[in-house]
């Protein structure tokens, strides 16, 4: 579904926005830049190790970039005390920025500052028993939060906003491995650290969750399980999701190769690929504008020199698109670090373009994650009904950047299934559920699409919850009139069957009446059907087949929305004793009557009886006299207020004048 993506208008494809930035050009080498940005302040921070007061004498320079990449014509010296000041980390905090690095003796400087200007110091931040190496920060709420190695053991301490420590430097995790290179981001009101912890079989990593007074929360977690020497961690957090990237040995090439992992604690992914090619990939980092996180990091591919490159991840660990270039000249290029901005992201590296190592950098556009898959029903739909003992269920889903299968998840009758199984199967965009037992007959099944995300993570818009019917049984008919078997003496004037379906209904187009040759269709002027009762009116037929013994048969179908309806016919005979019988049709008619169907009220208008006294007579199906209204006008007005809906039939005193009457309340 890769294509989907590239021509999506609802998904900003990864560009690059101008040209590489020379942040920091000198005739020394200038190490480690790390970057960090302050919606409060405004702007991007860039820091770094800076050698031109001698090699001995490393200095912490900064410099601000502006959000569209410009650089000001300000460079702030951090820190040029005598000494060395390596491995700078900054972290941005309300207006300010926070930045540690590691000084010469046992403790962890720092100085705070804004995009234009140091605050005071530098200061120790933090005091150590041993030198602190490979320090990492970040900020979350009101506070910032450090951690480091120290020795063979990782530590960390809350620092308030001005960077002073509100606790004592405690470990991470005891534990009797040696354990390094540690990172830590802010998630839901706890900080996540994660580690390098070296162990006899190998490597692992290791994830904990913690409050910012070390007491734990969840962990310490193995991750990169089925890895081999994972090195190199980073962790982010879009307030939802946490996903960590790492270096890897890859046993087929031999080379490192960047992977991931979603480590939230309810949610704990399986490792995949970032990038997985012949080459060295190694030292990540990772930032999000929280619809999807961009990993950079150095690739050896060429086999010559390093380049950065980078790579969109979703939230649910999705590759976006195609690995890209953020970087490529023909020098060597390493130490990646990348922030998010307003609406950018900036990626700083060391550059040797130039012969010595420089600060260089590239603003990255972000991308746009579209809103999630949409759903809709094929088959069967709300409410209705089917007549198939094994009748699937069938889902639409679509999304422009494509649909990510394996996050489907469907109830079927509080059962839940996900893709692929045997239940679960996709034709095209079509979700396709088949039940693995048949259906009963008048089941009610319901079937909830509950998850769905698209390639890029975003989950489905909206659910679905549909209860559908199950009818495997055909229409039936009870109480024919005159009864089978019954004998009358005369043909009656009205033959009548009930006829029922509990499920989908009777479809009333096809019932149909057979009477020797006699075949007669609904809605024939000689039939009735309200529903329950299906009539013939025998005085309307011009010629029945009259004869000792009648067989009448009745037929019909049920009605389901889905696959073939069910078929019924009845047969019942009675017998006529009559020996004589002269048919006299008679015509019913509804012209006398206004409005007809009626709800509430009708009138029934014979002017060729005015100024005579007649009574109108009116009877129901059964032939039972449910009314009189006597007129010498020829005009008679009925309101059946306590009558059911139905067809009754009426006559005029001393006349052949009959009609009928159909009330529908």
């Amino acid at each position: 579904m890769r294509w989907l993506a590239c021509i999506s208008v609802l998904i900003a494809l990864l560009s690059i926005h101008g040209q590489d930035i020379e942040i920091s050009i000198a005739t020394t080498d200038q190490l480690n830049p790390c970057v960090a940005y302050n919606e409060s302040g405004g702007g991007y921070m860039v820091m770094w190790e800076d050698n031109r007061a001698g090699s001995v004498n490393k200095n912490i320079f900064a410099q601000p970039i502006n959000n569209d990449g410009s650089v000001p014509m300000v460079i702030l010296p951090v820190c040029v005390l005598s000494g060395n000041q390596e491995n700078p980390e900054i972290a941005g905090l309300g207006s300010e920025f926070l930045t540690l690095w590691q000084e010469a003796g046992s403790y962890i400087s720092g100085r705070t500052s804004t995009i234009d200007a140091l605050g005071d110091g530098p200061f120790e931040a933090v005091d150590l028993s041993s030198e602190a190496e490979e320090i990492d920060i970040t900020a979350g709420e009101d506070r910032y939060f450090a951690v480091w190695r120290e020795g063979d053991v990782i530590k960390g301490v809350a620092l308030d906003e001005e960077g002073s420590p509100m606790t004592t430097p405690f470990a991470i995790h005891s534990s009797s491995y040696a354990q390094g290179k540690p990172t830590v981001a802010f998630y839901d009101g706890l900080f996540v650290v994660a580690y390098r912890e070296s162990r006899g079989t190998g490597s692992v990593i290791v994830v904990k969750y913690i409050y910012s007074d070390g007491t734990t929360h969840a962990g310490p977690f193995d991750i990169a399980e089925g890895t081999i020497d994972p090195n190199n961690p980073e962790i982010e957090s879009n307030g939802t999701v946490v996903m960590c990237v790492f270096s890897a040995d890859n046993p087929s090439t031999g080379d490192s190769d960047i992977l991931g992992q979603i480590v939230t604690p309810d949610a704990m992914g399986d490792p995949f690929d970032v990038l997985a090619v012949s080459g060295q990939q190694t030292n990540p980092d990772i930032a999000t504008n929280g619809d999807a996180f961009l990993v950079v990091f150095e690739d050896f591919g060429d086999g010559y020199f390093a380049d950065i490159k980078g790579q969109w991840i979703s939230v649910s660990g999705t590759l976006l698109e195609d690995l890209y270039v953020i970087s490529a000249e023909m020098a060597a290029q390493g130490d990646p670090r990348i922030a998010y901005g307003d609406g950018n992201f900036l990626c700083v590296w060391e550059d040797r373009r130039r012969g010595g190592s420089d600060i260089f950098g590239r603003i990255v556009e972000e991308i746009t994650i579209s809103s999630g898959p949409s759903a809709s029903v094929v088959a069967p739909a709300r409410n209705s009904y089917t007549s198939c003992d094994f009748q699937d269920i069938r889902i639409l889903i679509t999304d422009d950047d494509g649909v990510n299968q394996e996050t489907v998840e469907l109830e079927v009758n509080g059962v839940l299934y996900s893709y692929p199984s045997t239940e679960i199967s996709f034709s095209g965009d079509t979700l396709i559920y088949t039940p693995p037992v048949a259906w009963e007959d008048e089941e009610a099944v319901n079937y909830r699409l509950l998850a769905a995300d698209d390639i890029t993570g975003a989950p489905l818009s909206g659910t679905i919850n549909v209860t559908f019917n199950v009818d495997l049984t055909a229409p039936r008919f009870e109480g024919p009139s005159p009864a089978n078997g019954a004998t009358v003496p005369d043909l009656p004037s009205m033959i009548s069957i009930n006829a029922f379906d509990d499920g989908a209904g009777i479809d009333e187009t096809t019932l149909t009446l057979s009477w020797g040759e006699l075949e007669l269709s609904y809605p024939d002027p000689a039939l009735y059907w309200n529903g329950i009762t299906f009539a013939l009116f025998v005085d309307s037929l011009a010629a029945p087949p009259v004869m000792p013994e009648n067989t009448l048969c009745i037929s019909a179908l049920d009605m389901p929305d889905v696959c073939e309806p069910n078929y019924y016919e009845f047969c019942w005979t009675f017998t006529n004793t009559s020996d004589i019988y002269e048919w006299k049709p008679i015509e019913h008619s509804i012209e006398g009557a206004y409005p007809n169907p009626f709800n509430s009220a009708v009138e029934i208008s014979h002017p060729q009886f005015n100024g005579e006294g007649r009574t109108l007579i009116i009877t129901d199906m059964e032939g039972r006299n449910v009314g009189e209204i006597n007129s010498n006008k020829g005009i008679w007005k009925w309101k059946p207020e306590s009558m059911e809906s139905g067809m009754y039939f009426y006559s005029i005193s001393d006349s052949n004048v009959k009609g009928k009457l159909l009330y529908a309340k």
